[in-house]
């Protein structure tokens, strides 16, 4: 069987590795009968859906792209990394929970999403949907404030201050003030009777060792700027008013213990034995 030579990426181009060695090096596979190097990864993916928003179509379009296009991001990353740095011993992970916060008439879906597909650790990240829980109408962050609202001003020192106490030794500005610098760093959010708690995922505001971070600004900050409906103390979301849908949720998980991915197929061997070559590869 002819060497690979200069395919192997742990050999220089003039060194002589066997299919079978090459393989091995890459904790892969080697199928002699079709020349074939194949790795494989396990898969996990879980997914909490939140069945209640299925009642309001902006609400579902919210989640609905929430959860396409981070699964859609995830099955790109694992299959960018399964073509150079796979098999990995740990399995791939992909897990979308959310838990649900009510108050004065707005609901907020909180997603948490946790992915891994290779390198030193996972990423989780944060998502929010707020909405009326009567009828269905999404809350954005320009909602809560009175339009002539300079709503990043307002938010920037509070939400800098405590970064800086809750943080601690970890509290760098190169870290802070691009993580606070636009009103899309404040897009994660909760309400309650206590304020506005704003999410940070890792690395937004610090290093990742620091964790995600959660602000909570109390109203009496905000009094000033706040719209009527948020001024008066909450209220339900609008427009219009509609039978809430009971709040359910269902799981949905998949394994997929082995995902053979083929790293390459012997060329010399390809040339030998053009009728054992399948797919075209």
């Amino acid at each position: 069987m002819g060497a690979v030579g200069a395919y192997a990426q742990d050999a220089t181009p003039s060194a002589e590795i066997s299919p079978e060695d090459f393989c091995m090096m890459r904790r892969a596979e080697y199928d002699p009968q079709t020349g074939a190097c194949a790795a494989s990864a396990s898969i996990e993916v879980h997914v909490d859906y939140p069945t209640e928003v299925l009642a309001w179509p902006q609400v579902r379009a919210a989640v609905d792209a929430l959860s396409q296009r981070s699964l859609a991001d995830f099955v790109q990353a694992v299959a960018d990394n399964m073509a150079v740095d796979l098999p990995y011993f740990a399995p791939m992970q992909y897990e979308l929970r959310y838990s649900a916060l009510e108050w004065r008439g707005w609901r907020t879906l909180l997603f948490t999403l946790y992915t891994f597909t290779g390198g030193a650790h996972g990423m989780t990240t944060s998502h929010s949907v707020v909405y009326g829980a009567d009828s269905g109408a999404i809350l954005a962050l320009e909602d809560l404030f009175t339009p002539e609202t300079d709503i990043l001003a307002l938010l920037q020192p509070p939400v800098r201050e405590a970064l800086e106490a809750q943080i601690g030794e970890m509290a760098l500005p190169d870290f802070i003030e691009p993580g606070i610098g636009s009103l899309d760093s404040f897009r994660t959010f909760t309400l309650s009777s206590e304020g506005v708690t704003f999410v940070f995922d890792p690395y937004a505001v610090a290093p990742y060792a620091a964790g995600t971070q959660q602000v909570l600004v109390p109203w009496s900050a905000l009094a000033p700027a706040l719209a009527a409906p948020f001024a008066t103390g909450g209220g339900s979301g609008q427009p219009g008013r509609r039978a809430r849908p009971p709040a359910r949720r269902v799981a949905l998980s998949a394994v997929v213990q082995r995902a053979p991915h083929l790293l390459w197929r012997d060329r010399q061997f390809a040339q030998m034995h053009p009728d054992r070559i399948v797919d075209g590869r």
